[in-house]
């Protein structure tokens, strides 16, 4: 995992802002209705923890608005936890809370692939297409569009939407629209290059607001997000509290070189508000997929603990469990039984899973040691043989 040396106490104020900030500086001076705002952060290649006074374009905060302090997640002392628990494995990650204005990075300057977390991308590029025509999805980017965020199923779906778009030219448009910047599309869309930062502009932008894309458009973005298959619910679920909700798109599949791509971007939601913070968390050089989730969503609770304050809520996926692969048993009973939840009866919503063919998941412990990789079928929806560490996938990624 990137390391570096543990900077000073990192504090940042800022005025509560109307709008969402774009980009905002690593550290500035700006002025509110005559006073000094000033954001100081504690910047190395290891952390950036940034907010932004508001700028020409952002709306200025009404007078008495109250002034909130950034804290951020990713303190020294977490940090190092990661580096001792998750050693040889790479993570970034950048949250947007639009309550405050904040933002926080881990790891911010580092480039990485996104595997299919770019789905949530190309779905983002095809609403704002349809938004240029002035109409919604047609049935036909619907029937692409729908399998591939709720199962994360690959091509023909994907390749179809992406030739929708423009293939890589078009959603090159599409990132710079959307204000991120510093990625790079490739054919191979798994094997995109960007930052943590830009996958959070997109999902602020495609979820919440400040971006091109109207309510409308947000709104279908937020329906196939919030209907991700269940047993796909990890990642920056983990530590959400009751009361809150979360529309995401994860991305796990290995590449040379790079290990078990795992990752999760999305948006929390506190239901009362309708405000809260946009995530996304990506790694790599996992050994297995588990190895990397875990990773992802140890970096997830510590964001939820620290922005919303609030014990987690319990999810489905945190109830799946594993099974012992016994020889001549089915792939599909493999896989039902691999969607039991923990104390003997299979869920409705497991069992639908199940029947679409998901990549479920869950980080449960039984799941974590090289011996049970190799006896076990994991609730990844993922067959692991005895005889090496192949993993033959049942069609998502």
């Amino acid at each position: 995992m990137a390391t570096a040396s543990a900077p000073a106490e990192v504090v940042a104020t800022i005025a509560l802002p109307r709008a969402h900030p774009a980009l905002p500086s690593s550290a500035e001076v700006g002025h509110v209705r005559g006073r000094r705002v000033l954001v100081t952060a504690g910047l190395t290649a290891g952390l950036l923890v940034s907010g932004s006074a508001p700028s020409a374009q952002a709306a200025v905060p009404e007078a008495g608005q109250v002034v909130a302090a950034c804290r951020t997640p990713f303190t020294a002392a977490f940090r190092a936890d990661l580096t001792k628990r998750f050693p040889g494995q790479r993570v970034t990650a950048s949250v947007h809370d639009t309550r405050t204005g904040c933002w926080y990075s881990l790891h911010g300057s580092m480039r990485i692939t996104t595997a299919s977390v770019i789905k949530a991308g190309v779905m983002g590029a095809v609403l704002l297409r349809a938004q240029d025509r002035g109409r919604g999805l047609t049935a036909w980017e619907r029937a692409r569009v729908h399998p591939m965020i709720t199962w994360s199923y690959n091509n023909p779906s994907v390749s179809d939407l992406l030739g929708r778009v423009g293939g890589t030219a078009g959603m090159h448009r599409f990132d710079v629209r959307m204000g991120a910047t510093h990625t790079t599309e490739r054919a191979a869309y798994g094997a995109t290059v960007t930052t943590a930062r830009d996958r959070t502009l997109v999902s602020l932008h495609l979820l919440q607001g400040g971006g091109p894309l109207e309510a409308p458009a947000r709104a279908t973005a937020w329906r196939f997000m919030r209907g991700v298959t269940p047993t796909q619910r990890w990642g920056i679920t983990a530590g959400v509290p009751l009361g809150w909700n979360a529309a995401l798109k994860n991305g796990f599949y290995p590449m040379r070189g790079a290990g078990w791509r795992v990752g999760s971007t999305g948006f929390v939601r506190e239901n009362a508000t309708g405000e809260g913070y946009a995530i996304s968390v990506l790694t790599d050089g996992n050994s297995t997929q588990v190895r990397g989730i875990t990773l992802v969503e140890t970096v997830s609770r510590q964001v939820a603990r620290t922005l919303t304050g609030e014990p987690a809520k319990e999810r489905v996926v945190t109830r799946s469990r594993c099974t012992t692969t016994r020889a001549g048993q089915s792939l599909a009973r493999r896989r039902r039984e691999a969607c039991t939840p923990r104390g003997g009866r299979t869920s409705a919503r497991s069992r639908a899973a199940t029947r679409h063919r998901s990549a479920v998941s869950a980080p449960a412990p039984p799941c974590s040691t090289r011996d049970e990789r190799q006896r076990f079928f994991s609730t990844f929806g993922f067959l692991v043989t005895r005889s090496s560490d192949a993993l033959v996938s049942n069609g998502s990624s």
